[in-house]
């Protein structure tokens, strides 16, 4: 094979990989299985050998041999965001790829390129399912069926300001920050206006859009899988993005009776 094959080969099989791996863990799947994936893809292709794949989060190292020539790529994986539809389409589209053993790398590249922009439901009745998920909260926390109403409201009002945030790659630290400060200011305003409200199950319920659920789990399981860099650093962010919610509900509610520094 002429060195210009292999090298055409490479980018195809780089721009298959490395559309696989950015897809699933910029879509919140662990580390673990985003390099067992990227091995499973590399394997699969006939002449490459000595495969080894590094992921933490942010970035992509992958390195190989094909035909006996080495090659080491580096990718950053940018923003993040949860899918698990995402995740399910790229590991289904990975064990077609190693059962079939296709070497069709445009075909393969089109179809993951598909997936990385599929968007299954809708924005506003995904929002909505997002802001009943509120609502239910609330009443799991002791709050009434008024209660429920209006986290549900404040939910959609939550998650309308978050997402466009998050779209834009707004650090999540403010992104959080700003959730927490909006849930917390319409709870607060709305038990002045009824004081007989739950104020309390109210913004457990609203906040909890923020709480990153998914972040801790995955920090626990690469933690668990002895990748302990991608461990600590989910982790670090769970703290942060804590810390962030603490303190927009904090502002809020000082805010809302007296000003910030009383």
């Amino acid at each position: 094979m002429s060195i210009l094959s292999d090298k055409r080969n490479v980018q195809d099989i780089l721009a298959v990989v490395s559309t696989a791996g950015k897809t699933i863990l910029s879509s919140g799947a662990e580390v673990y299985r985003t390099e067992d994936t990227i091995r499973r893809l590399l394997s699969a292709i006939p002449g490459v050998s000595k495969i080894n794949v590094y992921v933490v989060l942010g970035s992509i190292t992958v390195s190989f041999y094909l035909n006996e020539e080495p090659y080491t790529y580096l990718f950053s994986v940018n923003g993040a965001d949860v899918d698990l539809n995402r995740i399910s389409l790229v590991n289904d589209f990975s064990r077609n790829f190693v059962a079939e053993k296709n070497t069709d790398y445009k075909k393969a590249i089109d179809q993951l390129e598909k997936i990385s922009t599929t968007k299954v439901y809708k924005r506003y009745p995904k929002y909505m399912v997002s802001a009943t998920t509120c609502g239910f909260f609330t009443l799991m926390f002791g709050g009434g069926f008024i209660e429920f109403l209006f986290s549900i409201l404040i939910g959609f009002v939550s998650i309308n300001i978050i997402r466009p945030l998050q779209r834009n790659n707004i650090s999540f630290f403010l992104v959080d920050f700003i959730g927490a400060l909006a849930a917390g200011l319409i709870s607060n305003i709305l038990s002045i206006l009824i004081p007989t409200l739950n104020m309390d199950s109210l913004i457990i319920g609203a906040i909890m859009l923020l709480v990153p659920g998914m972040a801790l789990t995955n920090a626990i399981r690469d933690t668990m899988s002895g990748d302990f860099v991608s461990g600590s650093s989910r982790l670090s962010e769970v703290i942060f993005a804590a810390l962030a919610i603490a303190l927009g509900v904090y502002v809020a509610h000082k805010l809302t009776h007296g000003g910030i520094f009383i």
